[in-house]
């Protein structure tokens, strides 16, 4: 009796695995055909598409309405509909400006946009960054509010996707509203906010004007160190008022920022953040007073010469060679009692193959290994920000 229920306890065990075999056989089977059918939908789509990109604006409109008559009925089908959704959005995420109105205008004529609402309003985080993913390309600007909604969900991806896409429709307000939204808390890092800022297609100077006011140090100064020439320019007095009250971070980005004007005018408003309470401030404005510079500047980094941080010494050293009256003021700095102070005008005079100029002003100048490094290393274990 034993033996027969073995032998019934494995025939049963060999019943289950020959239909778990057959089930796998099958799915792969399924899953195979599948992939065949979507392929065959993609290579399809994909040539439609590209004709529909490359055609002449003369036959553009036509040939529009023939395709979406043409493909009224395939859309119906789940598998077809999906490949199409899939193209589409592949093709926005590279499309120039042309062109991505041609593509939203397949997309909007079959109900693509409105779509992507369910998936935003989910409770699943992957979904809402699928479907704010697919508003941002489809620029479905009625998805806005339910976007800065879902901002309230703790998942670094999820809020990256919600940003990028209010940033690819281009609604500065939208923007303003979803950084100060999500205030202490943004879970994007450096390099992704710097993706999102490029993805915007609405008025960039605009958004960077309000942006560099944010109440969040972070977000401000990352705004700041992306402004460019033209765009610092026309933000400068914006900047100036940065400068005067932002936190540390803030007045480091913006004291760069203005040196990117090369603007002499701004040179003498720097002048007192070279007594800022913040030593990492005040060597970032010695480093930029060597680029943006007037006559009367150089009184102010012969000051700075003598500061107790190395940075602030070194950087108003290396500045002040790019003024006419920098030997005489070295020669000053040689005869005084200061060791640190001579140090880094030896320093600057050596890192910048100066020792002509080096030679002159002292008659026993130390060489740069008789330097004392106890005043050199005086920096060291301070917390650097891009000081170099």
């Amino acid at each position: 009796m034993l033996i027969k229920n073995l032998y019934i306890m494995i025939g049963a065990l060999a019943g289950v695995l020959a239909c778990t075999y057959v089930f796998i056989i099958y799915t792969k089977m399924i899953q195979n055909r599948r992939n065949r059918l979507q392929q065959m939908h993609m290579t399809t789509i994909q040539h439609d598409l590209n004709k529909l990109l490359t055609i002449a604006d003369s036959d553009y409109a036509h040939y529009l309405e023939e395709y979406l008559t043409a493909i009224q009925l395939r859309v119906k089908n789940r598998s077809f509909r999906t490949a199409l959704e899939t193209a589409l959005l592949d093709h926005l995420a590279e499309a120039r400006q042309e062109d991505t109105q041609r593509l939203l205008a397949v997309a909007y004529a079959l109900n693509f946009p409105s779509l992507c609402m369910s998936q935003i309003r989910s409770r699943s985080n992957r979904n809402v960054a699928f479907g704010s993913r697919k508003a941002g390309l489809f620029q479905y600007k009625e998805a806005i509010p339910f976007m800065l909604d879902a901002l309230s969900i703790f998942s670094s991806d999820t809020q990256f996707q919600i940003l990028m896409g209010l940033s690819r429709m281009g609604d500065v307000d939208a923007m303003e509203t979803a950084y100060n939204k999500i205030g202490n808390y943004v879970m994007v890092n450096e390099r992704s906010v710097y993706e999102i800022m490029e993805a915007f297609t609405g008025d960039m100077r605009e958004l960077c004007r309000r942006m560099i006011h944010c109440e969040m140090d972070f977000i401000s100064a990352l705004f700041l160190k992306s402004l460019d020439r033209d765009t610092a320019i026309a933000l400068s007095e914006d900047i100036m008022d940065i400068i005067k009250s932002g936190g540390k971070e803030q007045r480091i980005a913006a004291i760069k920022a203005i040196a990117l004007t090369e603007d002499g005018t701004y040179a003498r408003h720097l002048l007192p953040t070279l007594e800022d309470s913040d030593w990492e401030v005040r060597a970032i404005s010695a480093r930029t007073l060597g680029k943006i510079k007037v006559p009367e500047v150089s009184g102010a980094l012969s000051s700075a010469i003598y500061d107790s941080e190395w940075w602030v010494r070194q950087n108003a050293a290396s500045s002040l060679l790019s003024y006419p009256d920098c030997e005489e003021i070295f020669t000053s700095v040689m005869d005084s009692k200061d060791s640190y102070a001579k140090d880094s005008v030896i320093f600057a005079l050596e890192n910048a193959g100066r020792n002509d100029m080096l030679a002159i002003i002292s008659q026993a100048p130390k060489g740069l290994d008789e330097l004392d490094y106890d005043s050199l290393n005086h920096y060291k274990g301070k917390e650097l920000v891009n000081i170099v």
